[in-house]
């Protein structure tokens, strides 16, 4: 199955629901707000990101707004010229159950004690 193959048991780029169900934009219907960013070049080797998100979660703690969680996407997402993974737009994140805990991605809260 490819990329754009959707079962009706998870979403993929193109569908959200069972095949014919599409996306709005292709990849997900989200806020086009972006609240951090981080430059990458290509070639870059593994390295740890930044994203200061402050003003979001103190919405999230508040109840202001909906803890929807953050969603990490590239500028450009454009497939039309990708034909192998090696020409394709793409940058990896580990996720918090990924194998190499080292390369967990970890949350750092500072706050400030009146």
């Amino acid at each position: 199955m490819g990329v754009n193959a959707c079962t009706g048991d998870g979403a993929t780029w193109i569908d959200r629901l069972g095949a014919g169900t599409p996306w709005t934009t292709p990849g997900a219907d989200v806020s086009r707000k972006v609240l951090s960013s981080v430059e990458k070049v290509a070639g870059d080797g593994p390295t740890w990101d930044t994203f200061t998100i402050t003003r979001l979660v103190r919405n999230w703690v508040s109840g202001r707004k909906a803890n929807y969680g953050v969603l990490l996407r590239l500028r450009d997402e454009s497939f039309s010229a990708c034909t192998t993974v090696t020409n394709c737009n793409y940058w990896a994140y580990a996720s918090d159950d990924w194998a190499v805990a080292s390369l967990r991605p970890k949350l750092t809260v500072k706050y400030d004690i009146p």
